[in-house]
Formats: structure tokens, sequence, C-alpha cells
């Protein structure tokens, strides 16, 4: 018979150890869980369309060129856009029934401004989005920059010659720049005698108070 020589080592583990071990593990999974969680609530809250505002449409301008075109099929620049008694909403709903893919989202997240024609002054604002964004394009943001609106001019002709600063077709700006040339449209639609001017003037001030009031209730920084 082979005799072994007895060990501590070789004593079976206590039941009290073997909780301990398991315990330990389940901490370890528990704590690697939460973290991964962590961090995926934290990605998705910084890039949430609330704190990044809504996502630019990609292919904005092709309702509206279409919506101009020619017999032939050019863009016809000297003609007005839709204009459906002044109102934005009717105006864009007008132009983009040909492109439902895109019409939804156009409705929610623009504003239009009836009444403009291709050739007008690209210093004007023919389109914008209704809250600021973080992004320069459909698939581009920068989650810290400063969020800005983004502002469509009339045949969207600044970004056919100023490419630099353009931002999926529109230009960024900020809300003193933004506000200035939406008034500057207005005045313009007023001295043109563009149609339904008046009804354009009273939806969009309506608007501007209300950049105006959201400004007025928003605490003033800590100096």
């Amino acid at each position: 018979m082979c005799w072994t020589k007895w060990s501590p080592l070789m004593q079976p583990r206590s039941n009290e150890s073997t909780h301990h071990a398991v315990a330990g593990c389940l901490i370890a999974i528990t704590c690697v869980v939460a973290t991964v969680l962590i961090v995926i609530l934290t990605v998705r809250s910084v890039y949430s369309e609330t704190r990044m505002g809504p996502t630019p449409i990609c292919g904005v301008p092709s309702p509206f060129y279409e919506s101009v075109a020619s017999d032939s099929g050019s863009v016809d620049s000297s003609r007005l856009y839709a204009n459906i008694k002044g109102s934005g909403t009717l105006s864009l709903r007008a132009i983009s029934t040909n492109e439902p893919y895109m019409c939804e989202r156009l409705l929610r997240n623009y504003a239009y401004v009836p009444g403009l024609r291709g050739d007008d002054p690209t210093d004007l604002v023919m389109l914008y989005m209704k809250r600021k964004t973080w992004y320069y394009w459909h698939g581009y943001s920068k989650p810290f920059a400063a969020p800005m609106w983004l502002v469509f001019s009339p045949g969207f002709g600044y970004c056919e010659s100023n490419a630099v600063g353009c931002a999926e077709s529109g230009q960024r700006m900020d809300t003193q720049e933004f506000t200035r040339r939406l008034r500057h449209t207005l005045e313009f639609l007023r001295k043109n005698d563009r149609p339904y001017w008046t009804n354009v003037v009273v939806e969009q001030e309506a608007f501007l108070s209300s950049i105006e009031k959201e400004a007025e209730q928003r605490p003033a920084p800590d100096r």
C-alpha cells in the first residue's frame, strides 16, 4: 500500500471560503457591467438630440431646385419658391411634397421663409433649423463645440460660391447674426412687396420673439 504524507494544503476548501470566492467574482462582474452601462449612458446623453440638437438632412436643396425647375428640367432662379399665403409650414409642405422621405423631418426641424427667389442676395434667410445644433453635416458633429443656428440662403447660393464655412449647404451662425439676417430678410420682403409679406413678417417675428424670451429666461452666467 502506498501512503501519502498529509499536508494542510490538501484539506478540502471549506464552504465559507468557496462562498467568498464566488462573491468576489460576482462583485467583479457587477463592477464591469456597471462601468459598461455608465459609458453607454454617458455617450447616449452626450449625443442625444435633446443636447445635440436636430440632425441636418442630407440633400435639402433637392426639393427646392425641383420646385422651381423649368419644363426642360433646369433650375429657374428667377421663379419664386412656393408661397402659400405667406405660411412657412404650408409652403414648405408644398415644396417637399415630391420628397416624402424628408418631408416630415423638414416640417419638424426646419422653418421656411416664403417670398424669395433663387437669385435673391445670399445674405438673406430662406430656410433655417428651428433649434441650434452641434452638427456640421448629417454625419459629423462636434459635441463639445458651441451650438449654432444652421441657416440657408436663397437658392443655397452662398455655399455654391463659398465652400469654406458651409455646413450641409448652409451656414452656421450665432444668435446675434442669425436674428440680424432674419430681420434683414423681412425688411427685404417688405421693400420689394413680395406676395403675402405681411403674413411672413407676423410668423417670423413670433419666432424671433420666442428666441428673445428664451434668452431673457436663461440664468445669467456667474461672475
